[in-house]
This record gives C-alpha cells, structure tokens and sequence, in this order.
C-alpha cells in the first residue's frame, strides 16, 4: 500500500524494539511508499521520523522492496527510487529522536524541524549534493568527541539549535565544499568548544563558504582555518577566538577576533561585502596577518589586544586604544595610538599614511648596531594627523648589542612636512642605555633619536708606552 501524501496514523498498540544486532552506520534509503518506485506526490512529502513505531526505510536504493524500522546510527539517504525527486520532504522527528550517522541528499531538498536529531559515530557526514538544501530546523545534537563533515557542492543550513552531546565539547566541524549557513533567530553559539573544537573551511575539491544568516552564531572560543574558501558575515556581527589559513573574509559587519591566549596566522585577505567590513582584535594572544588587507571599516585594537601585520593593511584606520599593534614591514594606514595603545616597529621600514597620538601613546623601536633597515626599525608617515598635548614615548628595544661608539638613528620621516618638536617625544630606553646621553633631535621632516658614545669607551684601548 502506497503511503504517499496519506495522513500518518500512528498506534501505539505494539512497542517495536531494534535489534541490539543492528550495525551502525549502515545506509538505509528513504522509502514511503514501498514497491512502488516513486512517491507520486507533486506537492511535497510530509512523513513522522520514528524510529520505534513507522517503517519508512529500505536497505535497497531501488526502492521496490518492504521497508522497516529506523535503525539508529544508520546513515540516512534521501531517496529509494525515485522518491522524493525534486520536490520538498518535510521531517518532523517529534517522537524519540533518532539517532543518526549521517544524511545524505542526493534526490531533494529536505528540511529536519521539531524535537532534535542526535549525531553519534566519530566521523558524521553531512551531505548535498549539486544544488540540493538540507535545512535543519530542529536541535542537533554534537556528538561528545569526534567530528562532523560537510561534503557536496549544495547548501546546509542550520536554522534551529544545537546541543553540546556533553558538557565539554570537543568536536570539529570540517566544511569540505557547498556552503555552510548559520541562520538560526538567536543565538545558538555553534562550534567551539571549551578545548579544542574548530572549523575548518575547504578542505575539499571544491570551493567552500561559510554565511551567515544572523549574528552571534559562532561560539567565541571557535578557530575558523579558512584553508581555501570564503567567510561571509553578510552584515552581522561575529566574535571568534582566531583565524588561520589563506581564505576570504566579507560581507561587511564587525568580526571580533578575541586571541586569548594563543597566537594566530592568518594569509589570507579581509574586504568590504554591501557594507564596511571592521575588525577588532582582543585578548591577550595574538592575531597575525601576512596578506592584503583591503576592508575599509575601521580597525581597533582594545582589551589588550594584539594585531601584528606582516602585509598591508592601507584601507583601513587603525585605533590602538588598548593592546599592540605590530608592523613588520607593513603598509599601514592612518594610525592613532591612544594613551594605552603601543605601535610596535619591528625591523625595517613601516609606512603609514597617517599618524596621530595622544598623551601616554608608545612606540617601540628596534636599535641594531647600525641605523640601516636591515639592523633597526623606522616609521615613514605620509602626514602627521594630530597631536594632543604630552609626549610621545619612544620605547628603546634592542636585537643586538648597540655600539659603543656615537650613533643617530633616524626614528619617524614625516614626507609631507612635520610641525612636531622634540617635547612632543619622551625615551624610555629600559635602562638600556645607561650611562649614555640620550636626545631626541628634530631635524627638517625627520625625527632623530642620538645616542652619545658610551662612558670610558676608550680608555681600555691605550696603553702606556715603554
């Protein structure tokens, strides 16, 4: 008997047990209407997901044989024959959730809503394939430990919540290819974990997106590898622990990236989607980026934050308010260095297009022997943008030994002009340089730091004559 758009009536005369023999992570095939191969059914398909009392499943891909019990742990594939082709299946699984290994779209889309599905198994694949959409409305449970994937070039949307499978959640989630959507109306924190649980992003043959539909749906401890695919905020607004990989990030909005207490890398670039995408960098690790930078919403570093640019980063202004920023050789664009904020050079040059600083701002600068790029640190800037009343500190660091003898080293070219004078500039040289005169000297558009020759330099040098 077809069962295909019937009402489904469910009785609970006999309670139907699964086999403790049943092998888990078997492949069973959507089948509601046995041996007849197609479901006939134009405007949809409405089924129970039961696993204790209806029988919509078949071992057979074609669809033609009796169908039985959801076998938990199985992995789910959509369809038998050619049932559900093309058209929409709605799954409510409000009765005992089922457990599963996997779903696997290959004939339609689907969409899971009510109670929850629970992942079990150590590898959980999620698969659509071509243009095929899984939604899953309903609560998905993590397994404890493990991982999950989403393979196929189709989209997975998650739109409900999610559980932990534990209370310390450990599983990563590995984006292969399609696109990942995380849309759910509140925030639902998925990912992440309290140890080690990141997302990765095109690890497969294909290209890889993660979007997202509303904001605050990443947990704020998740690392996001974008290995090779796009993460696309699309206007809201994302708090995770690090970045790492090659990728792309877009769409707008503010991502907050909070480093505590590791260090990152990122080669990747960040850019503009329909608005401004901005970046704020926290915590007490550090957030590294040695690619393109072209986003052109504001950059700011806070809660002692630490931003280190190894690349460019010229579309942007940068407000160190709170935490570091670190350039190594790096194109910079206009800079402010707020009373808590250190801009730290390291060796060679750094360009900026704009410089401004308040009150108890620092700069730390690398000394080498010599004054030249390759042994010390300097800061070419395009214009000087604003001085509040107080100094600037310039804080001595050194790579080596700085020689005994004499030795200027050019600190700060302003290329269009400088109105600065040596009271804007205050040395902190940790006691390096004790025992030496230290000056600041401004000389045209260039800020010099002279270092007088060491105490009693000479006087191991000469000896008394017979």
């Amino acid at each position: 008997m077809s069962r295909a758009c019937l009402p489904v009536i469910v009785v609970f005369s006999t309670l139907l047990m699964l086999s403790a023999s049943i092998q888990a992570q078997s492949l069973l095939y959507l089948d509601i209407n046995e041996s007849d191969p197609g479901s006939g059914a134009p405007g949809g398909v409405f089924f129970l997901w039961d696993p204790e009392f209806l029988e919509f499943w078949s071992t057979s891909s074609s669809g033609t044989v009796a169908t039985q019990l959801w076998q938990n742990g199985a992995v789910a594939l959509f369809g038998a024959g050619s049932d559900c082709w093309g058209v929409q299946t709605e799954i409510a699984s409000n009765f005992t959730p089922p457990t599963i290994g996997g779903i696997r779209l290959e004939d339609c889309d689907v969409t899971i809503s009510d109670n929850r599905l629970v992942l079990v198994g150590s590898s959980n694949e999620l698969h659509t394939a071509g243009s095929r959409e899984l939604d899953v409305r309903s609560q998905l449970d993590w397994p404890p430990n493990g991982a999950i994937r989403k393979t196929g070039p189709g989209l997975l949307e998650f739109t409900g919540a999610t559980g932990d499978g534990g209370t310390s959640l450990s599983t990563n989630f590995d984006l292969e290819e399609g696109t990942l959507r995380l849309a759910s109306s509140s925030s639902t924190n998925w990912f992440g974990g309290e140890s080690s649980a990141d997302l990765s992003i095109g690890t497969g043959s294909t290209s890889a997106n993660l979007n997202l539909g509303s904001a605050d749906q990443l947990r704020n401890s998740t690392v996001i590898d974008l290995i090779d695919g796009t993460f696309t905020l699309q206007g809201n607004d994302e708090t995770i622990r690090g970045l790492t990989g090659s990728g792309l990030v877009t769409g707008g909005g503010i991502l907050t990236i909070s480093t505590n207490p590791s260090t990152y890398a990122f080669d990747g670039s960040i850019t503009d989607g329909a608005t401004p995408t901005n970046l704020t960098i926290a915590g007490a690790g550090e957030q590294r980026f040695n690619g393109v930078l072209s986003h052109s919403g504001e950059t700011n570093v806070e809660g002692g934050g630490r931003l280190a640019v190894a690349g460019s980063l010229t579309t942007s202004a940068i407000v160190v308010e709170d935490g570091e920023l670190a350039s190594f050789n790096a194109e910079l664009q206009d800079v402010t260095i707020l009373p808590s904020g250190t801009l730290e050079l390291g060796i060679g040059s750094t360009t900026a297009d704009g410089l401004s600083w308040e009150d108890g701002g620092t700069v730390d600068w690398e000394l080498g022997p010599t004054a030249t790029n390759s042994d010390s640190s300097n800061l070419v800037v395009t214009d000087l943008n604003s001085i509040s009343d107080g100094s600037l500190t310039i804080r001595i660091n050194a790579t080596s030994d700085v020689p005994p003898l004499a030795q200027s080293y050019p600190l700060i070219l302003f290329s269009s002009g400088n109105n600065t004078t040596a009271s804007h500039y205050t040395v902190d040289d940790g006691g390096l340089l004790d025992g030496r005169d230290v000056s600041i000297r401004i000389e045209s558009d260039t800020v010099w730091l002279d270092i007088g020759a060491l105490d009693n330099v000479f006087e191991d040098r000469f000896e008394t004559l017979p």
